[in-house]
């Protein structure tokens, strides 16, 4: 099947497959793995002077034996404004004669070109296979070809460079005068019969010269057009020098580039970020809302709205009105699905993203979401025990779950208390689930069920005793206290139930009064003979200043222990924050790092680019010397010929 989807695309883009790694790819190790392709017909496209259909194709190659990848990018109609120096010169750009084109100083195409090569020497550069396998960048722009490569630069340094190979067909006189070597008979505009015969003849010699070396560098062209597959040799021609002695397979509107060497890669880490080139496993539209959620392999968005990038076209810039707008807009979209019956799939994969996320990203849905208002926590919450099922399968299908502050230990014994499994999230998300009224803390909850806890119906023995000796307690005043204790409902008397009750309700200095054995005060009667009462007074100041001592103390205690919890969980907090922070200002200064590696790269490009420039200047003034050193010559043995006519 990939065999045959290989013939299909050899057939339809024959130019795709040209070029230093496009021949390459006409092997039979090299199988396709994804193609993209489209075919816009040109009576679509408003305001073209093209008389072809535009054609788009990118394919995803796999090197069979060794599971190495190339990419493929071809396109048929190259930008009218644009030639081969705007695609390695740093700063050069047709943006500007279009207003949808994405960057503003054309630094896009160096730097992905850069950051491939350097893709393929850290995958291909110390394997086995480099010496064998054709690896490295190249790209066509109609029929000039650019190679990137290593070259010597000033100092003996090493510097990437695009060599350019200009394979334009043409003949001897089109390749003469594009270099710039006219003919030198004419170069005055006077006529040869004005011309001395030792002048004329040097320029012919000169001129000769020119020609047999233009002649020698036009074969070369034709014999690497060949090579490259751009074109096929006629079978009438043994060497070719001509347009007309081949058969062109590409044209001047056309840009090929092709990469080869990639790490092993599925057609999802490849093309992920751009929508609809890979279907979504799922898709979500909202109600009146610029925002829809499309999973591959996690929640990604697709937003229908304007976005500023930075100038080298490689991310979204994440401040200004732009994007306050989109972040507002993925906020809202987020809420709404929470709060909508008809998308709980939607919501529990909203949960799971924002789960499973790590860090406080700049750009999540974390960060995004702001739940205006607690009437949507049945929502939330349902969403949130879904996801967390889905975590965490191993748990009872009626677990109940409870988030808690990950550094927070005492609030998950809490938890584990009450028999619920608690879930650590971060301080964010925390923060998240308590505004939409999904969840508190668990110490609030813990006060709201023992509130809303049921009274006692029964009287508990002693219950009404031991409050008053905490309020005698608590009040300081332990000289002497007197206790009423209701009895539970009488039963059937005897002596030993009587001594047992007695030994329950009274202190153990009036034991002697119950049993009958010392002075004691006759009990008064009682109203209801069922619930019969009885007074007693204890005398006992010192243990009663001990116990008074004793409850301060544990209170003050209480007291110290809480303020340093209260303490810990600050300090927590903001060891958290501050790691945050470096962890962002680390982020920040390795992208910093980058982006000055880059432009030194640009700048070494631009360097190299003023270098070749200056190579072909010197070439020309070679060339200008030497015509002129003919001439000077010419003109000494004329000297010469005059003064032995005069002798």
């Amino acid at each position: 099947m990939r065999q045959r989807a290989k013939a299909s695309l050899e057939a339809a883009y024959r130019a795709m497959f040209a070029g230093p790694h496009g021949a390459a790819l006409r092997h039979s190790d090299w199988l396709p793995l994804y193609i993209v392709e489209a075919t816009i017909p040109r009576d679509r496209i408003q305001g073209t002077t093209r008389n072809t259909d535009l054609t788009l194709c990118t394919v995803l190659w796999e090197h069979v034996p060794t599971g190495f990848c190339g990419l493929s990018f071809f396109n048929n109609h190259l930008d009218a404004n644009s030639s081969f120096s705007s695609f390695v010169v740093d700063g050069e750009t047709t943006s500007r004669f279009n207003k949808w084109a994405v960057g503003e100083k054309g630094k896009g195409f160096v730097l992905a070109t850069r950051y491939f090569f350097e893709k393929v020497e850290q995958t291909v550069g110390r394997s086995e296979q480099s010496k064998t396998l054709k690896q490295g960048v190249s790209f066509r722009v109609g029929h000039e070809i650019g190679e990137l490569k290593w070259k010597k630069g000033k100092h003996d340094v090493d510097q990437l460079k695009v060599i350019k190979d200009d394979l334009t067909p043409t003949d001897l006189a089109g390749l003469m005068a594009r270099r710039g070597l006219h003919d030198v008979d004419s170069s005055d505009g006077s006529s040869s019969s004005d011309k001395d015969e030792s002048e004329q003849q040097s320029k012919t010699i000169i001129q000769s010269t020119m020609s047999a070396k233009a002649a020698r560098s036009l074969k070369a062209v034709y014999k690497r057009r060949f090579k490259y597959k751009m074109s096929e040799k006629n079978m009438d021609i043994s060497e070719a020098s001509s347009p007309a002695h081949e058969t062109s397979f590409v044209s001047t509107d056309e840009v090929s580039i092709t990469i080869l060497g990639l790490p092993r890669s599925s057609p999802f880490e490849v093309f992920s970020g751009f929508y609809g080139i890979l279907p979504p496993e799922k898709a979500w539209s909202l109600p009146n809302s610029k925002v829809q959620f499309f999973k591959l392999r996690q929640i990604n968005v697709k937003y229908q709205g304007d976005m500023e990038t930075t100038s080298d076209r490689r991310a979204v810039i994440t401040h200004g009105h732009q994007f306050d707008v989109y972040c507002r807009a993925v906020g809202e979209a987020a809420d709404k699905a929470f709060r909508r019956s008809g998308s709980p799939e939607l919501a529990t994969q909203l949960a799971l993203e924002i789960l499973r996320q790590k860090t406080y990203a700049t750009v999540s849905v974390t960060r995004f979401l702001h739940p205006p208002n607690g009437e949507a926590g049945g929502g939330y919450r349902a969403a949130f025990q879904r996801a967390w099922m889905g975590l965490k399968p191993s748990t009872l299908p009626n677990a109940v779950f409870w988030p808690f502050p990950a550094n927070d230990l005492d609030d998950f014994k809490v938890i584990e208390e009450l028999g619920m499994v608690g879930c650590a999230v971060s301080h964010r998300v925390m923060g998240i689930l308590e505004k939409s009224g999904a969840y508190t803390r668990i110490r609030p909850h813990t006060k709201t069920l023992l509130l809303a806890a049921p009274e006692l119906e029964d009287e508990v023995p002693g219950l009404e005793r031991f409050r008053q000796d905490v309020r005698s307690a608590e009040s300081g005043d332990g000289s002497e206290s007197s206790s009423t204790v209701s009895s539970s409902p009488q039963r059937d008397a005897s002596p030993s139930s009587d001594e047992d009750s007695s030994d329950r309700s009274f202190p153990p200095q009036d034991r002697s009064a119950a049993s009958g054995s010392g002075p004691a005060k006759a009990a008064p009667e009682s109203p209801q003979p069922s619930k019969p009462v009885s007074s007693v007074t204890s005398d006992s100041p010192d243990l009663m200043d001990k116990f008074t001592a004793l409850s301060s103390h544990m209170r003050e205690v209480g007291v110290l222990l809480q303020q340093q919890n209260d303490i810990t969980k600050t300090e927590r907090a903001q060891i958290g924050d501050l790691n945050a922070q470096l962890e962002d200002m680390r982020q920040k200064l390795q992208g910093k790092r980058k982006e000055l590696k880059r432009e030194r790269q640009a700048a070494a490009a631009a360097k190299a680019e003023f270098e070749r420039e200056k190579e072909d200047l010197e070439d020309k003034l070679e060339c200008t010397q030497q015509l002129l050193q003919g001439q000077w010559s010419a003109r000494s043995e004329e000297r010469k010929a005059k003064r032995r006519r005069e002798e």
